[in-house]
């Protein structure tokens, strides 16, 4: 090996030996910015988020119509569902539940005197359980429909009691005793299954 050639290491080393230094000097001055640069970030979003929660934003929920009653009368109850139309923030009030429940239709049943195994001294006004849709909604109102058109049928006929059984056939009579008749259980919506009658006082 020659001096020159040792002279020529010598410098090389000692230019890589200043740029690394340098690379290095560098990286530490880089990694600060980007600090500092994180750090401002993450004031500007505190003072952003702080400005956004200046004030509650509660939920914000629309409702639908009430379901029909669920019995025409004697105490039933309907629903309705919502649909978010603005989700809460900042610590606003959260939504409620989707459903709701109510009460309705509290009056007593008109003229209604009970459920009863039998409905004696009756002649059959006529027969309305095809009327009634099983399958439709809502089945009460159906229902309801039915008891009426029998209370008519009782009236022209001059009945001053009717009764339903078998989900629609129409039963009248000019007299009932409730005291001397077995009281049953199998009447749904106002009206009595087979060989059950609800009896009504016209």
């Amino acid at each position: 090996m020659q001096i020159e050639d040792l002279h020529l290491g010598v410098r090389l080393f000692a230019d890589c030996e200043v740029a690394t230094r340098k690379c290095v000097l560098n990286a530490t001055r880089m990694s600060r910015l980007l600090w500092f640069a994180f750090a401002f970030s993450l004031m500007t979003l505190e003072q952003t988020e702080g400005y956004r929660c200046q004030y509650k934003v509660n939920c914000a929920v629309t409702w639908g119509s009430w379901s029909s009653c669920s019995r025409p009368c004697g105490g039933g109850t309907q629903y309705r569902h919502g649909s978010i139309t603005r989700q809460p923030a900042c610590r606003g009030s959260p939504c409620p539940a989707l459903k709701q429940y109510q009460s309705c239709n509290s009056h007593n049943c008109a003229g209604g005197v009970g459920c009863y195994a039998n409905f004696p001294h009756s002649i059959l006004l006529g027969g309305f359980k095809s009327e009634i849709q099983w399958f439709g909604r809502p089945l009460p109102n159906q229902v309801e429909k039915v008891i009426k058109k029998c209370a008519g049928v009782a009236a022209k006929k001059g009945m001053k009691y009717y009764a339903l059984e078998d989900f629609g056939n129409c039963y009248g009579a000019r007299t009932f005793s409730a005291y001397s008749q077995t009281k049953a259980t199998c009447c749904f919506f106002g009206i009595g299954l087979k060989n059950v009658f609800f009896v009504y006082k016209a």
